[in-house]
């Protein structure tokens, strides 16, 4: 029985594709957490930007911003100017925080350092909140610590689901793109040398149905 050749692009291909693009998507965030750590000193050698919020009485919140590839953090401290030992710009007055943080009540403890990793997408974070700055952290979520290296890396847990689902489909994306075009230039190829577009199998001299794979020899387009 004659049938045509099966699909460039099907159903079987978005799905793997997209289990592909998942674990991608997933793999991003321990190794944009691991590369900024290890090669940009998250956070250690990083200078914090001051870009945060203060209340009319001087007194509040800052928001020190770090940033490197793949991976960005803020750290919301309740100060008072004379007692910070780094300068607080006076233009200081909105609240910077970024969509991947919101929600976190920054302003309601003492400290509040958020950190997200993932890529291009910030795709997961990790929350540590402060009882007293002086005390330690009252509670902390979206952590795992792995030793890498002989050094411990923090990797954020807690998914953002917006930038792991926008992730996943960049990746799953560019996967079925990939093998779609593969899939066009080998057929395009097996055109050329008079052979099967399905199978490869030499369908020259007029053969109408590959007797490899049944499918239509001739004018055969790849679909």
């Amino acid at each position: 029985m004659t049938h045509r050749p099966p699909r460039i692009l099907n159903w079987r291909l978005v799905l793997v594709g997209l289990v592909v693009g998942c674990l991608l998507a997933v793999s991003s965030v321990p190794a944009a957490a691991f590369v900024a750590q290890h090669f940009f000193g998250f956070f250690g050698d990083l200078v914090p930007t001051p870009a945060g919020f203060r209340s009319g009485a001087n007194e509040g919140h800052v928001a020190m911003r770090y940033r490197s590839p793949g991976m960005s953090a803020w750290v919301w401290h309740r100060v008072i100017p004379d007692e910070t030992r780094w300068p607080i710009p006076e233009a200081i007055t909105a609240d910077p925080s970024p969509w991947w943080a919101a929600g976190f009540g920054a302003r309601e403890e003492p400290q509040v350092q958020t950190m997200a990793a993932g890529w291009p997408l910030l795709a997961a974070r990790h929350v540590t909140s402060y009882d007293d700055a002086s005390t330690g952290p009252g509670q902390t979520r979206g952590e795992y610590n792995v030793r890498i290296l002989g050094k411990s890396r923090l990797i954020p847990t807690e998914p953002v689901w917006l930038g792991l689902v926008g992730n996943t489909i960049l990746y799953a994306g560019a996967a079925i793109a990939l093998v779609v075009l593969v899939r066009v230039v080998r057929r395009a190829h097996r055109r050329r040398q008079t052979r099967c577009v399905a199978c490869g199998y030499d369908v020259s001299g007029g053969i109408a149905v590959c007797p490899e794979c049944g499918c239509s020899a001739t004018g055969n387009k790849a679909r």
